[in-house]
């Protein structure tokens, strides 16, 4: 399968009107005196909270070396140049408090290395289950890297406060992600365990009836759950080819 086939057929589309409505938005907060105020208040708070956040994280979690946790170091390692990224992102597990999530990240956005964060209570998960590997999650994550996300998501900022758009756009890179995590690892079972973890929890995700919680998507009405699922259905039309 060619790469570009796995990218949403609407993420670009999304990514190119974010960025336009970033632009009208920036442009409009700097022709006023207050605006502008405001443009540089919410720039430097979120410059802060950035450098703050990446602090911690280097000074708290542990950094995969080929000394430390090695055979997950060696799986990122795999995967970076399978995916053939340019270089092997720094990887660190960090204590969550029971929250299941992990996410890529750059130091300084858009000229900084690149990170990955993988929380422990994941890593728990897959040392404790023989169904569930680790790979689909860190494949996810370098995937946010190759195709810049990070980066891109300086560029949208703005348009994250219009309803449904920047999320929309999220939606379809997050989708993207997934069906390059499920290509590249080519085990799409890991994907439905992940997603089934993040739903149901460590605990409970093996006992899930998947038929009755697909069936549960569709028996849901109203204009939230409609709008969604718009989203969700045009997804689905792309995974077919995985």
């Amino acid at each position: 399968m060619n790469e570009n086939q796995l990218v949403h057929k609407h993420e670009e589309t999304l990514f190119i009107i974010c960025v336009i409505t970033t632009c009208l938005a920036a442009l409009y907060l700097l022709i006023s005196i207050v605006g502008v105020f405001i443009f540089l208040a919410f720039a430097l708070l979120s410059l802060f909270s950035h450098v703050i956040s990446m602090s911690h994280i280097q000074l708290n979690g542990v950094r995969l070396r080929e000394t430390q946790f090695p055979d997950l170091y060696e799986k990122v390692v795999h995967l970076s140049t399978k995916m053939e990224l340019k270089n092997i992102p720094e990887v660190y597990i960090l204590e969550s408090g029971g929250l299941l999530n992990a996410f890529a990240t750059k130091v300084l956005a858009i000229s900084g290395k690149n990170m990955v964060v993988l929380y422990s209570d994941f890593v728990d998960i897959a040392d404790e289950s023989p169904d569930f590997d680790i790979d689909y999650i860190i494949a996810h994550e370098l995937a946010h890297l190759k195709r810049n996300h990070i980066t891109k998501s300086i560029f949208v900022s703005l348009a994250m406060w219009i309803p449904f758009l920047g999320t929309s756009y999220l939606r379809m890179a997050e989708y993207t992600c997934d069906r390059m995590a499920a290509y590249y690892t080519e085990k799409p079972q890991n994907a439905i365990n992940g997603l089934l973890i993040l739903a149901a929890g460590r605990r409970l995700y093996n006992n899930v009836n998947l038929n009755d919680f697909l069936e549960q998507y569709n028996e849901k009405k109203g204009f939230f759950c409609n709008t969604n699922r718009i989203i969700v259905n045009s997804s689905a039309n792309s995974k077919k080819n995985i």
